[in-house]
């Protein structure tokens, strides 16, 4: 939709393309660009704690966030974080694990001190593979970007092999990559724009979902570590979502509306199963028969197949951080009681 995103016609030399040198937008692009990496950095690193951690601080700090962004004073929110990190952690939720200075020097060291210190091997910096997905058109994205390939603290038997790690962390992805044809017996609908107008607007939108995708492809891949599952899921719900955007009744298989399709969406991303006074309510709804809304989605689940293993894919990964969390307070525990005990003997040695 965009003529600047053509592969075969370089954004130098476009004539939509803007020399932007002034001085102002490399200093706002510099900024943004620190930002941006600061908060992937907190996002990394809270991704690697405890659930009951997470949701401590999301909590916690959400109307002290809210309130910035309101009111946008950083000494208010410098006052306010300074309030709730000096009131301590009464419940004892908030544990932070220790961060290996340097993955490659940790890997000699995790495999002669596995047996001394498991808190530290258990739970090592996250790479930032998904640096690798965020385009901004600039010579930067043909940079050759090496990703560590050892040390990740998901089990690499479940997601690649460790060689195969960089070539996946760098492999072009485009998840709204679709043409659309447009015939001139076909009328443009009503509630789009007009003309050029409506297609910018149509623009507008996708490269919103697209920038989503990447954002969540990045926030995926940090969490839970570089499985090529995150990218055939995403792309599949999104085109499931948005490739049939301008297809009318008359052109759907089943004669269901845009509005219909969207509804029946929406129903199958909160419950996926349904029985048969379901499926009876919901062809009533749509003005459909029961065996469209078989026919519906008997489709939809074959098409979001591959977001449906995303989704089993990240609930295995949940179940196995919070697995190794029970194991590392067990273990704390029982180190806890081995001292107070040693201690407790030495003290009736003295008497």
């Amino acid at each position: 939709m965009d003529p600047t995103s053509n592969p075969h016609i370089p954004v130098q030399n476009h004539p939509n393309h803007r020399k932007r040198d002034t001085p102002h937008h490399d200093l706002l692009e510099l900024l943004e660009s620190e930002m941006k990496t600061l908060a992937l950095d907190a996002q990394t690193i809270i991704a690697q704690q405890s659930r009951a951690t997470q949701l401590k601080l999301t909590t916690e700090t959400r109307q002290l966030f809210n309130n910035y962004k309101q009111f946008g004073s950083m000494a208010r929110l410098k006052v306010g974080l300074d309030k709730f990190l000096s009131q301590g952690d009464e419940d004892g939720k908030i544990q932070f694990t220790k961060r290996t200075p340097d993955l490659k020097s940790q890997i000699p060291q995790q495999q002669e001190d596995d047996d001394d210190d498991d808190d530290e091997t258990d739970n090592p910096e996250l790479p930032h593979y998904g640096a690798t997905f965020m385009l901004d058109l600039t010579s930067n994205d043909d940079k050759p970007f090496q990703a560590p390939t050892k040390s990740t603290p998901v089990n690499p038997l479940l997601t690649v092999d460790p060689d195969s790690t960089p070539y996946v962390t760098t492999l072009p992805w485009d998840p709204i990559a679709t043409q659309i044809t447009w015939t001139r017996f076909q009328s443009w609908q009503r509630g789009r724009g007009n003309g050029s107008g409506g297609l910018k607007m149509i623009n507008k939108i996708l490269s919103i979902v697209d920038h989503e995708c990447r954002e969540r492809l990045f926030h995926h891949v940090c969490t839970y570590g570089p499985s090529p599952v995150f990218r055939a899921g995403i792309v599949a719900r999104a085109r499931t979502n948005y490739g049939t955007m301008f297809e009318t009744a008359n052109e759907n298989y089943l004669g269901l509306t845009p509005e219909s399709r969207t509804f029946l969406r929406d129903v199958y991303d909160k419950h996926s199963d349904l029985n048969s006074a379901e499926t009876r309510l919901l062809a009533r709804v749509c003005r459909i028969g029961r065996d469209s809304v078989d026919l519906w989605w008997e489709h939809l689940a074959t098409e979001r197949k591959p977001f449906a293993a995303m989704k089993i894919f990240v609930m295995a990964r949940e179940i196995e951080k919070g697995r190794r969390a029970k194991e590392r307070e067990k273990k704390k525990q029982q180190q806890q009681q081995e001292k107070q005990g040693g201690m407790g003997g030495g003290a009736a040695r003295k008497e």
